[in-house]
């Protein structure tokens, strides 16, 4: 598999103010996003295909959404520790 390209991922739909709610919980911050609605040739559904990961690799996924997020804004605090909140969202 040397040189190929893999998707990861739970393969779960989530939208995009889902995904801002969640690191907003991570982070122990309300997430207040702007929306502007103006983006043009935008592709309004997507997902990560996992489908070669778990046939190659025999992957599955370990950890839900909240549980990345927690770990990755830990990992930012414990490396980033002079970043608020605000910094990383």
């Amino acid at each position: 598999v040397t040189g190929e390209a893999f998707n990861f991922s739970p393969e779960l739909g989530y939208t995009v103010l889902e995904v801002v709610e969640a690191v907003g919980i991570a982070l122990g911050v309300t997430a207040n996003p702007i929306i502007l609605d103006t983006a043009t040739m935008e592709i309004r559904d997507q997902t990560l295909d996992a489908t070669k990961a778990r046939e190659q690799l025999n992957w599955r996924p370990s950890w839900s959404l909240e549980r990345g997020l927690d770990e990755t804004v830990t990992w930012y605090r414990k490396h980033l520790p002079w970043a608020p909140p605000s910094v990383l969202i």
